[in-house]
């Protein structure tokens, strides 16, 4: 119990009567309830406060901090576009989609969330970094940066040519939050949509052919290492994904 509240001692005043009567016979039926409901904070005179109100503000107190300390930290846990969960060291599957790169220290995976998409309908595509080595690593999330993800790193063809990025050209910054801490065997899943306003071509009905091409050359390490909770020593490389098909009906 907070050291804010105690349970009351009755001791007979006036206007505490009056509130000991009004609530007499809630306290009959629920005398626990009754208690943990309504505390009167020390020092308060006949002033009840009640407990609720107490906790929601020691809630929303905890959240703000949270927000604080989160705000800070490169993100790990799952959003609308972001997961990363322990899988282990556990082998892969003969027909599995990973690549791995050169150094063996991480594996992509590329994928379409679905293989269909309706006419002028944005394809959504899903990116996932597997640290495949035996030590804590730290990465460049697949999509960190969405500009670049779009605009050099995804490739898209249909039957007859390769479709460009036609979307515009941005200036930004990207901190701590474009990048994950992962331990053996952990993986950090981002997710993007390609729409046909960036990638005009793709809005017809047919068949495409897309793969992602992740790559970090260390062009964010000054801005991620900025504060208390910065980014340093991140994996450095280019690592090529396998190719998936979407058809657009």
């Amino acid at each position: 119990m907070s050291s804010l509240l105690y349970r009351p001692t009755f001791q007979p005043r006036i206007m505490e009567k009056l509130h000991e009567q009004r609530h007499a016979r809630r306290a009959r039926d629920r005398p626990f309830f009754t208690w943990w409901l309504y505390s009167r904070m020390p020092g308060d005179g006949c002033r009840w406060t009640s407990r609720v109100m107490l906790d929601i503000r020691k809630t929303l107190g905890g959240l703000l901090l949270l927000m604080a300390v989160v705000g800070c930290s490169p993100p790990t846990t799952n959003t609308s576009a972001t997961r990363s969960e322990k899988l282990g060291m556990q082998e892969l599957p003969a027909d599995n989609r990973w690549v791995t790169s050169d150094d063996g220290k991480l594996a992509l995976r590329f994928s379409v969330i679905s293989s269909t998409v309706r006419v002028n309908e944005s394809i959504r595509v899903a990116a996932v970094i597997r640290n495949n080595g035996a030590r804590r690593i730290t990465v460049f999330r697949p999509f960190g940066d969405h500009y670049v993800a779009r605009a050099k790193g995804m490739k898209i063809w249909d039957r007859q040519r390769q479709i460009g990025y036609t979307g515009p050209n941005l200036s930004y910054v990207v901190g701590s939050s474009g990048f994950a801490i992962l331990d053996p065997g952990e993986i950090v899943e981002d997710q993007l949509d390609l729409t046909i306003d960036n990638f005009a071509g793709t809005e017809a009905a047919g068949s495409y052919t897309l793969r992602y091409d992740y790559s970090y050359a260390g062009e964010w390490d000054t801005t991620a290492a900025v504060g208390a909770c910065g980014i340093r020593d991140a994996w450095r490389g280019t690592l090529g994904s396998r190719e998936v098909q979407v058809v657009r009906e």
